[in-house]
């Protein structure tokens, strides 16, 4: 960056000495008699439009310069934004991701313009709103060797009830059940900091201080703009670009929010999906998961 600052500099100066060179007044020599001396200058006009050029030139320059600065110093920030979120996530994961029981308490809206978000094999419609409990069992190797996950809607009715116990898994929105090994959680951030990453370098990342729910929390988001508008079912008008955010609590970089913002043709945003989150480690799983796991393992 020093080099082509140097460079534009010393280019400059070539100018300025150019310049001179064709503007220096030119000297009529007359003979040894004559007393006097003529001296022939440029016009006010000329010398104007000298000036005007130079001025036009090294503007030019400088606005080159400043442009690559911004460049450099917005890559810098993004790249410490990835590497910060990178650090509180891996920070968060082993925090929970231990030997016992976690409990995740995930509570999901959105704003759409879809009155449901269809349906489940069994029938079951999906509902926009709703409240999902999940308890992860990982054993000493840190791999989760049962689970229960149950989905509620705005009601409290069970909409999906998903069972993994003694390597198979169960899930009642099919009624069927496969094969399922022990398997390792390897984040707790809904892959929010992996996707940050990879499209780093096509989409803008950000990191802000912001209070969510009257505590501190650090606001990441990635934006992906798109070169053409597209259609999406939940709005009534093309999508410009789609924005990832997540709120991490700054002290155990435990995920607090995970939203999906569309960013639409006329300039608005829609909330498409918010994810309200809460993490417990070391829990004791309620009589209804314990039944629930009870129930799904084979006879001996």
């Amino acid at each position: 960056m020093l080099k082509r600052v140097y460079f534009l500099l010393g280019a400059v100066a070539t100018l300025v000495v150019i310049a001179v060179a064709v503007a220096y007044p030119r000297v009529n020599h007359v003979s040894a008699n004559t007393t006097t001396t003529s001296i022939e200058r440029p016009d006010a006009g000329q010398s104007d439009s000298i000036s005007n050029s130079m001025d036009a030139r090294v503007s030019s320059a400088n606005s080159r310069v400043n442009m690559q600065q911004q460049t450099v110093e917005t890559a810098d920030r993004e790249a410490q934004a990835v590497s910060k979120l990178l650090i509180l996530t891996d920070k968060a994961n082993r925090s929970l991701i231990n030997p016992g029981w976690l409990y995740i308490k995930e509570s999901g809206e959105g704003d759409g313009d879809l009155s449901g978000r269809g349906s489940l094999p069994n029938g079951q419609d999906i509902p926009i709103n709703y409240t999902s409990e999940i308890w992860y069992h990982f054993d000493d190797q840190l791999r989760v060797i049962e689970f229960v996950s149950i989905q509620r809607d705005a009601n409290g009715q069970a909409v999906q009830i998903g069972v993994h116990s003694n390597g198979t898994s169960w899930n009642s929105a099919t009624g069927e059940t496969s094969a399922l090994e022990p398997f390792v959680l390897s984040t707790l951030d809904y892959g929010f900091a992996e996707q940050a990453t990879a499209f780093a370098a096509s989409s803008q990342v950000d990191e802000m201080a912001v209070v969510l729910n009257g505590k501190p929390a650090l606001l990441f988001s990635s934006l992906e703009s798109y070169p053409e508008p597209l259609l999406m079912a939940e709005a009534n008008q093309s999508v410009v670009a789609n924005e990832g955010r997540a709120y991490l609590d700054p002290e155990t970089g435990q995920l607090l929010q995970h939203e999906i913002i569309a960013h639409l043709s006329d300039g608005t945003q829609r909330v498409v999906s918010r994810v309200v989150l809460e993490f417990k480690p070391n829990v004791i799983p309620t009589a209804e998961v314990l039944e629930l796991l009870a129930s799904r393992k084979p006879s001996q």
